[in-house]
């Protein structure tokens, strides 16, 4: 996986930028009162100030650069559930492939972007492929911080096996990154057999998850009436 490690555990780090803010006013406030050499000090402390500020910031992904580093990955994963499920391509052309994908907050410490959204260091994504008898699932858990942090799950079920496919809420206590409590509300997929085994994924965009699932559920209930 092309994840760029570094820059993204920049992310996820605590920011603060007090120590840097109070060094350049110390330092602006001795340029301006203090004689001869005390403006040399001055100057020294507005130049370590603002340089305590430009690395915190520089580096640092937004919302959306992470948003899109983990899509980047999951998005990706089509071809590999094809070739881990030892499947032509042709064979699952029934409908499309449904994408179900969302950051998970079990666990992890999370931070809450700009735009007021947690995000966590974790990611999974869920492929669903449908053939003209069965339906196919792979699942890819990978971290965007740490490189060997990667799991995959294939499954494969008749369709007459596939008891249901939900969505479901639920909320959680988590920490954040600067160590406060806070409540996050989850989006959760999950698909169950009759066997009592199920494929599960955390969900990002809940509106694109249910009208992807639309196709899904008319044709795994098409498929059991012919049974």
């Amino acid at each position: 996986m092309e994840l760029d490690y570094k820059k993204n555990r920049k992310y996820f780090k605590p920011m603060s930028l007090k120590p840097g803010i109070a060094l350049a006013a110390l330092g602006l406030l001795a340029l301006m009162t203090a004689p001869g050499a005390g403006k040399l000090l001055g100057l020294l402390l507005l130049a370590g100030g603002a340089a305590l500020i430009y690395f915190q910031l520089v580096g640092r992904p937004t919302d959306e650069e992470i948003d899109r580093a983990a899509l980047s990955v999951v998005r990706s994963s089509q071809q590999r559930a094809i070739a881990k499920l030892g499947l032509d391509e042709d064979q699952v052309k029934v409908i499309d492939p449904v994408l179900i994908d969302g950051y998970v907050f079990q666990s992890q410490t999370v931070k809450r972007g700009k735009d007021g959204i947690f995000r966590s260091p974790r990611y999974e994504g869920v492929v669903l492929l449908f053939s003209e008898q069965q339906l196919y699932s792979y699942k890819l858990q990978f971290s965007l911080v740490e490189e060997d942090r990667v799991s995959e799950q294939t499954d494969e079920y008749f369709y007459r096996d596939v008891v249901s496919i939900s969505t479901q809420s639920d909320s959680i206590k988590v920490s954040d990154v600067g160590g406060s409590s806070k409540t996050v509300n989850l989006e959760l997929f999950k698909l169950t057999t009759s066997g009592g085994t199920s494929v599960t994924s955390a969900i990002r965009d809940e509106g694109l998850v249910s009208r992807s699932l639309q196709g899904a559920r008319q044709l795994i209930r098409e498929k059991k009436s012919l049974v």
